[in-house]
């Protein structure tokens, strides 16, 4: 899905969910947004990043939701994204 992700949720231990499948992947991503629930509100200053969409794993599809804590406040965002996308738009920095 994503280089590192998973040494990041090693490291991170993470909160994880598994859902009963989904029959639409279209609908995925808003229901995932509709029922994670943050603090704050979409659009609000928030140290909060949601992502939902289909992914790859291990050459597998999956459906994959995240809910990430960023370093600076910023308007909480609500990113579907393709599976093609999460290494764009997701990057992971290791501590040096």
């Amino acid at each position: 899905m994503l280089r590192g992700l998973g040494q990041a949720a090693r490291q991170d231990k993470p909160r994880v969910r598994v859902w009963p499948p989904q029959l639409s992947q279209k609908g995925f991503a808003p229901t995932f947004f509709r029922l994670t629930r943050c603090p704050d509100r979409a659009g609000t200053p928030s140290h909060w990043l949601l992502a939902a969409g289909p992914a790859r794993a291990g050459g597998r599809p999956v459906l994959l939701g995240l809910a990430m804590w960023g370093d600076d406040k910023a308007p909480m965002e609500q990113m579907t994204l393709a599976d093609i996308e999460w290494d764009e738009a997701l990057q992971i920095k290791k501590d040096v």
